[in-house]
């Protein structure tokens, strides 16, 4: 396919006056499905992107014929700086419908894909505003049961915010990364690595605390929208039974369920995960 992608970057206005980062990219100026990517608590949009080789999941998309948004979470990156602890599910997913709202034309739905701690926001959104939303696909996020690997971690964060009366705690997980990677290239696991080092060394606090206490538990029978859940056979954050009981448990008709094999957390910078990530996204946000 020839690659012809744009690329830009804009604010979108949330309810309550903070400015949010969105950055867009398309391959045709109109009549594209439009997809919205919501990144999780450890990494700001970047990782939808990576620039190295095929690894772009945003590129990739553009390229398959739809118009894609990666947000930036308010607290990361060029989004506006807040108080960490107002960081909640239920306030990005404000965030993530006011950025639909923005986006879309004549009532027409998007796409929404959530990974890790923003499948809560996702969830949250879908079934308060279900008419915005064409399809969702949500990557490696807990349920009610978080896998014991990833709990520690968690709760080591909520007691950092508490302890040290702050409201940005410092950001760990891409330590080591490259172990819990299948098939990590070393410029891409050291791109990823510069990443959070320079742009988010410190994250919000609240969010681990709705990774814990998801509050989007009782709002999942609501649940219309057709989603898909993909996760990592290797996944350390999510445990795949507790997938299974989401799968289960949400009140669309239209749903399914993929384990990648071999990966782990982070599939967009796996060798081969990114390219079965991205083999299930085409697949799910094609023309039906």
């Amino acid at each position: 396919m020839i690659e012809d992608v744009k690329s830009c970057q804009f604010t979108v206005t949330a309810e309550d006056g903070v400015n949010l980062s969105v950055v867009e990219k398309t391959n045709s100026e109109h009549g594209q499905p439009k997809i919205l990517l919501v990144h999780g608590s450890g990494c700001g949009w970047e990782y939808w992107d990576v620039p190295i080789r095929d690894y772009s999941i945003m590129k990739d998309l553009a390229n398959h014929g739809s118009t894609v948004y990666a947000m930036e979470c308010r607290g990361y990156g060029r989004s506006d700086r807040v108080d960490g602890r107002t960081v909640t599910a239920e306030r990005l997913a404000a965030d993530v419908v006011a950025i639909a709202n923005e986006i879309r034309d004549n009532g027409e739905q998007v796409g929404l894909v959530g990974h890790s701690s923003s499948g809560a926001v996702v969830l949250t959104a879908a079934a308060k505003s279900p008419d915005v939303w064409s399809r969702m696909a949500i990557l490696g996020a807990p349920y009610r049961v978080i896998n014991p690997q990833f709990q520690v971690y968690a709760s080591q964060m909520i007691e950092a915010a508490q302890s040290d009366g702050k409201d940005m705690v410092p950001n760990t997980h891409h330590l080591e990364i490259e172990s819990r990677l299948n098939e990590p290239e070393d410029d891409v696991v050291d791109w990823y690595k510069e990443i959070i080092t320079t742009r988010y060394p410190l994250i919000p606090a609240a969010v681990f605390a709705d990774v814990i206490e998801n509050p989007a538990i009782p709002l999942i029978p609501r649940i219309k929208v057709p989603t898909l859940l993909i996760n990592g056979s290797n996944e350390y954050v999510i445990n795949l039974e507790d997938s299974l009981n989401l799968l289960n448990d949400l009140g669309s008709n239209d749903k399914g369920g993929v384990v990648l094999p071999s990966s782990y957390h982070l599939p967009f910078l796996e060798k081969k995960g990114h390219r079965d990530l991205l083999n299930c996204l085409q697949f799910w946000f094609s023309p039906k």
